[in-house]
């Protein structure tokens, strides 16, 4: 699944692409910290406990996080396929970074969004 040019996507494209960012941020954190490793499998285990069941993505994820190798795993977050845009919209990965940066990535993705729009209405502007 390939991203069109920023501005000429979706609101759905736009949180894709900001999810993609945010797995690269993850796996950032995560190659310097290995033993954050079990995080999402925590996750997991503690989203089960307080709704009683498991969501279809969430099993996925479990049966991916407990039969894969971590390599596998970090080049399914990154893979931009539709399967894999999928699971990171349920990701288990919270926690690994922390909300400062979360934040400036979803700041980052506004800001660019913003000034496209600008650049847009001022040309659309011009061309009248």
């Amino acid at each position: 699944m390939g991203y069109r040019p920023f501005g000429m996507e979706n609101a759905q494209q736009r949180s894709d692409r900001r999810s993609l960012a945010l797995h690269v941020a993850i796996l950032r954190r995560l190659r310097e910290a290995p033993e954050l490793w079990d995080v999402p499998l925590h996750n997991l285990d503690r989203w089960q406990e307080q709704n009683g069941e498991e969501a279809l993505a969430h099993e996925i994820w479990r049966e991916i996080l407990t039969t894969r190798t971590r390599e596998e795993i970090a080049k399914l977050l990154l893979s931009r396929s539709a399967h894999s845009t999928f699971l990171r919209s349920s990701t288990p990965f919270v926690g690994i970074i922390n909300q400062d940066e979360r934040k400036q990535i979803f700041e980052r993705y506004e800001t660019l969004y913003l000034r496209w729009m600008e650049k847009t209405l001022l040309r659309a502007n011009l061309e009248v």
